[in-house]
């Protein structure tokens, strides 16, 4: 960096730590906190610190963020009030770009270390759970906008208290049985800070000025199961239908045209097999570990499913087509994926189509809400092999589980003003039931009935003519050699007359 960069950094650290809401300082952090260092110390190197500010308060279950903090090794350290001492956090929201219309915000891991009283110290690791590394250079300053910090969901504790109420979206846990249910993973905390942290000569300077936030406050998740396409082999059969997971979700905030959303899931492949053995069942489950996943939405994007729904080489083979934006209002997502004929194949004569129908309680949900996103779409198989000549029956299914999803920002437009926040909202899990019932119905290509008569009978009339002419012959054949025979019996009579 040349030199009138870093008299920007320097003269930036100064302004902060003048006219910004300055959170607790801590100087010559660098060689000092440590990864084994105790919460406590760490907190009391900052002068303004005063351990009576935060009281022990065992009905409170809430967490608070007190400060952050860099290490030499490159870590970053995150300071939690836990009035109650119970409940420990997992995760934090942050967004790291400085550029205003970003949209990549991110969920990291806290990984506890060591907790004095009602204080807690964490390290900062990515979804992976490798290391959080900040930034190595010195001569910027960082920043840290972070949203929300997030702990598990505890039945006990929760249900039917204010932070639950606060905090949470109506819901009652289940086992997924039920379409409309959804199960609360964690809940989260607001902090909405953006922390700036400067390393000047004198030490490291850090303040955090508030930013906007907006609450979800009614979500529901869920996905639409869709069709896709069956092959029917020798040895093989193989259908194939697809998981459309979806959001829909309201806010405390009017929206007059959402632009954009950054939604977090986690996904997981579950493979279930049979094996059918002389009349005896065996069974095996399989399960990936999970993956974190960030999805950016826009609103003018459209997903197209004919590039992921393929047509089969085959007769009996069957594609569906399905258009939808990422972010539709609730009518017209019911009218995407419900209807008499959400779309149709055609092959040879016959026309194949689906015919979907809300579960009742679900489109309720849906439509109550104020938008809905369309973020992942997920396969899921059923193969069959083998049971011919004795041999075992090997039934293989797969789908992928989608769960922890959390909506971390949304940029959207109010009276002709663009925002871009984050978000406030907890991480929830769908029912395992879709939302939808769907049937594929078959029917005949009326339409075109009358060319394929026409080109029916133009083929029957050849197949026709060429028996007749087959059946006729050796007649014909007898005929042609009797005229052939003709002028030579002529020719031989002629002679003899001549003689």
């Amino acid at each position: 960096m040349d030199k009138a960069k870093k008299i920007i950094v320097l003269l930036y650290a100064v302004v902060m730590s003048f006219f910004v809401n300055i959170y607790p300082v801590i100087e010559n952090v660098y060689g000092v906190v440590k990864y084994s260092s105790n919460v406590l110390d760490d907190l009391k190197q900052d002068e303004n610190f005063n351990e009576s500010d935060y009281p022990e308060d065992l009905t409170n279950h809430k967490l608070e963020l007190i400060t952050i903090a860099e290490s030499t090794d490159y870590e970053l350290f995150v300071y939690i009030y836990n009035p109650s001492h119970n409940v420990y956090a997992n995760y934090i929201v942050m967004r790291l770009e400085i550029d205003e219309n970003s949209m990549e915000s991110n969920v990291y891991i806290l990984s506890f270390l060591n907790e004095s009283g009602v204080f807690q110290k964490y390290v900062v690791l990515n979804t992976d759970n490798s290391l959080y590394e900040v930034s190595h250079d010195n001569t910027v300053v960082h920043f840290y906008e972070i949203t929300t910090i997030h702990r598990p969901y505890n039945r006990d504790i929760d249900e039917s208290k204010e932070d639950y109420e606060e905090n949470l979206f109506s819901s009652e846990n289940d086992n997924g049985t039920n379409a409309v249910i959804n199960n609360v993973n964690t809940v989260c905390y607001p902090v909405n800070k953006k922390f700036s942290i400067a390393l000047l000569s004198n030490g490291v300077y850090m303040s955090a000025e508030d930013v906007r936030f907006i609450t979800i406050t009614d979500k529901f998740c869920g996905y639409v199961k869709v069709p896709a396409n069956n092959s029917f082999g020798f040895l093989t059969n193989k259908s194939v239908d697809y998981d459309i997971h979806f959001i829909a979700f309201s806010t405390d905030k009017q929206i007059d045209k959402l632009l954009s959303a950054t939604v977090y899931f986690k996904t997981q492949l579950y493979t279930h097999r049979t094996t059918i053995s002389n009349g005896v069942h065996y069974y095996d489950d399989m399960y990936d570990n999970p993956v974190s996943n960030n999805v950016i939405l826009d609103y003018e994007h459209i997903n197209d499913t004919s590039t992921i729904f393929e047509v089969p080489n085959h007769i009996w083979g069957q594609s569906y087509t399905y258009s939808y934006p990422d972010i539709q209002e609730p009518v017209d997502f019911i009218d995407t994926f419900s209807g008499d004929e959400i779309s149709i194949c055609k092959k040879g004569i016959f026309n194949y189509s689906v015919e979907s129908e809300f579960d009742a309680e679900a489109e309720t949900e849906i439509l109550t809400r104020q938008f809905v996103l369309n973020y992942y779409i997920a396969e899921c198989s059923r193969a069959i092999t083998g049971g011919l000549g004795g041999r075992s029956t090997f039934i293989t299914d797969t789908r992928v589980i989608v769960s922890e999803t959390c909506i971390l920002r949304l940029m959207f437009e109010c009276d002709g003003i663009v925002y871009n926040l984050g978000v406030i909202d907890n991480m929830s899990t769908g029912s395992s039931t879709p939302v939808n019932n769907y049937d594929v119905r078959t029917s005949l290509n009326l339409p075109d009935l009358g060319g394929y008569f026409t080109d029916f009978m133009k083929s029957l009339s050849i197949v026709l003519g060429v028996i007749v002419l087959i059946a006729v012959l050796p007649m014909i054949i007898n005929v042609l050699g009797f005229i052939i025979k003709i002028p030579i019996a002529i020719i031989k009579f002629i002679r003899r007359l001549l003689r």
